[in-house]
């Protein structure tokens, strides 16, 4: 599964691959992995850049497009050498790049025989808002859709710490990544409070003009909790991604030293993350 490749600034998407050649100059890679065993050689091509690009989705391994999404609201359809280039969808005028936010994530479904787009932007006032718009089977989105259907409107009460991450499980539901409220140290204690959607991952099921909890879900029985919470204590989840395993990684960003990368193991047949 290809994922992403991030900066808030601007992205120059490379592509790693194994095999014969030299490592480029200005590049380096460890001498031995763990264990002894010898790491493979790898390049980077520079394909493109686009300003502001904080994620590149791909719909599937069959589609020869990739999809760069910028913070600024725009999405760009490329081909995988970035010799085609097609703006698919502008909804600029519905975000804001002050500080953290902006359009921050990107995922997609098929629905039946057609395919559905899932949105993660800041609105104007800085409240998280997933939304959902049809794409035909080209991938292009209908601009009289945009900026979608919202679903899932979240207040924020600052400027960074939005999280912005969609991801679509192997069991075909949504998992939404959202910060903790922002600020540092967590003033508000958003990020252990099953009563608010920040700092969590959620998951849910879009459907029809709202969505659907699954049963399946860990704290629907919880007095107070919110049901669609999957995992929680989180800071600022920026990225996430299931392996082939099922098991859930997780981008998590720190607050001075360190940053974390953290797996959470599937389990009893369901992706990993679970309460």
């Amino acid at each position: 599964m290809m994922r992403r490749a991030a900066s808030l600034l601007a992205l120059a998407i490379v592509l790693a691959s194994c095999g014969g050649g030299a490592s480029p100059a200005g590049t380096t890679s460890p001498a031995e992995l763990p264990g002894g065993d010898q790491p493979p050689e790898w390049s980077l091509v520079e394909v493109g850049a686009l300003e502001g690009a904080v994620d590149v989705v791909e719909r599937s391994d069959e589609d020869p497009f990739v999809f760069v999404v910028s913070r600024r609201g725009i999405i760009e359809r490329w081909s995988r050498d970035g010799a085609e280039r097609t703006m698919v969808l502008d909804i600029s005028s519905f975000t804001t790049t002050t500080s953290e936010r902006g359009l921050l994530g990107l995922a997609f479904r098929r629905n039946g025989g057609a395919w559905d787009a899932f949105l993660y932007r800041t609105a104007t006032n800085g409240d998280i808002t997933v939304s959902r718009v049809a794409v035909d089977d080209e991938g292009a989105f209908s601009p009289d859709d945009a900026p979608g259907e919202e679903f899932l409107v979240i207040p924020h009460p600052r400027g960074n710490h939005n999280g912005g991450d969609l991801e679509v499980g192997p069991d075909g539901m949504l998992y939404i990544a959202t910060g903790d409220g922002g600020g540092a140290n967590d003033p508000d204690r958003a990020a252990a409070d099953l009563s608010s959607l920040l700092g969590k991952i959620l998951r849910v099921d879009p459907d029809g003009d709202g969505y659907s909890v699954p049963a399946d879900n860990p704290h629907l029985d919880v007095p107070g909790a919110r049901p669609e919470i999957w995992s929680s204590g989180l800071r600022n989840p920026w990225r996430i991604a299931f392996d082939d395993d099922g098991d859930l990684w997780i981008a998590d960003v720190g607050q001075g030293d360190l940053e974390e990368i953290n797996r959470a193991p599937a389990a009893d047949g369901l992706p990993g993350g679970r309460g």
